[in-house]
């Protein structure tokens, strides 16, 4: 996991510079990649760019297991805590993402989803990440395509 958040750190490097004024729609750079290690767990991940700069404003997991999974949301460090962190699929109810630390240059937000939101979540069109970027600044809306999430999560990627 050390390797991991020394990689993020890299990929999401600036993001600091970005609190203020983010976009209410962030483009992904491709759409859902997949991982899998060597004891056959998988993740399944999307970065978020700025249209603007083309800078990371966040990274979404999801860690795969069996009909459950993890949604992991990795932001940018600064986030105000205090405000939490919300999804919503395809504008419906909001469910609240827990912050589990912020270290050097992010803030990781998850929680666990059961069967159901799992998916839910894989029937969806679009999952609608919010946050506060800092104390006094408005919430951000990043819009998150869910194209191809079931396709990746059965390993059918081209």
């Amino acid at each position: 996991m050390r390797i991991f958040i020394s990689q993020l750190s890299v990929a999401l490097a600036g993001m600091a510079g970005l609190l203020s004024g983010l976009p209410a729609w962030a483009e992904p750079t491709s759409l859902w990649q997949r991982d899998c290690g060597a004891e056959g767990a998988c993740v399944l991940s999307q970065t978020l760019l700025s249209p603007q700069t083309s800078r990371p404003l966040a990274l979404l997991r999801i860690q795969l297991n069996g009909e459950e999974a993890v949604l992991q949301a990795l932001l940018p460090a600064g986030v105000h805590l205090a405000s939490g962190a919300f999804y919503t699929l395809d504008g419906g109810a909001e469910h609240r993402l827990d912050y589990l630390r912020c270290r050097d240059a992010l803030c990781e937000a998850s929680r666990a989803l059961d069967a159901k939101e799992w998916r839910a979540l894989r029937r969806g069109r679009t999952l609608s990440l919010l946050y506060r970027p800092a104390a006094g600044e408005p919430p951000a809306e990043l819009q998150i395509s869910l194209t191809g999430i079931t396709a990746a999560a059965r390993g059918d990627q081209g």
